[in-house]
């Protein structure tokens, strides 16, 4: 899939050294919902895929959208589609019966590893005294809001810096996440619910 956009979270590595495919999960995207490979994902009080807002916890990131009869949605053979409106090809708004219709029920793939490092730009420039420090997603589910760093709490860490890009250029704005407030029960450690009501 191509990336349409620079924001979004996007895998790098595992710091367990395990294979992310291992670890992907597959929700039915809440009705009405638009997801985008690379967003932040919540699961909300019915269980359903939707984007994680400022704050929430997060099972995982986007990583893809499957059909009902399992196929990528951007397939050609993809069907359950109608209500559905595919953006490039990386971005899906969802029919108001996802979750009802048994025609349609499309998923999100999900990667639900919290120990896996997701590469970010952020909305401002890092600093190499941020590292370790937490941080809030912007509205969209899909950007580090540089304005929330703490020491306490935020739905990602910062674990490292990006120090060269691929035209030998620093990017003071990019950096590499793990989620930090998970849903996986373990990981939630403060005040944050991990099922949003």
């Amino acid at each position: 899939m191509a990336r349409t956009a620079s924001t979004g979270f996007f895998q790098t590595k595992c710091l367990l050294g395990i294979d992310p495919m291992s670890t992907t999960m597959y929700y039915l995207i809440d009705d009405s919902a638009t997801v985008k490979v690379g967003d932040a994902i919540t699961l909300d009080a019915d269980g359903n895929a939707r984007r994680s807002a400022i704050g929430e916890a997060v099972v995982g990131i986007c990583t893809g959208f499957v059909t009902r009869t399992g196929l990528n949605v951007f397939t050609p053979q993809a069907q359950g589609l109608t209500g559905s409106t595919l953006t490039e090809d990386d971005q899906i708004a969802v029919s108001s019966t996802n979750t009802t219709d048994a025609t349609r029920y499309i998923t999100v793939a999900v990667n639900i590893c919290p120990w896996c490092l997701y590469k970010n730009d952020a909305d401002g420039d890092l600093a190499r005294g941020q590292l370790l420090t937490c941080y809030d997603v912007l509205t969209g589910g899909n950007q580090i809001d540089q304005s929330t760093t703490s020491e306490t709490s935020g739905q990602f860490q910062l674990v490292q810096l990006e120090t060269v890009k691929e035209e030998d250029v620093s990017d003071a704005s990019v950096g590499y996440f793990k989620i930090n407030e998970s849903q996986l029960v373990h990981d939630v450690g403060n005040s944050t619910d991990f099922i949003p009501a």
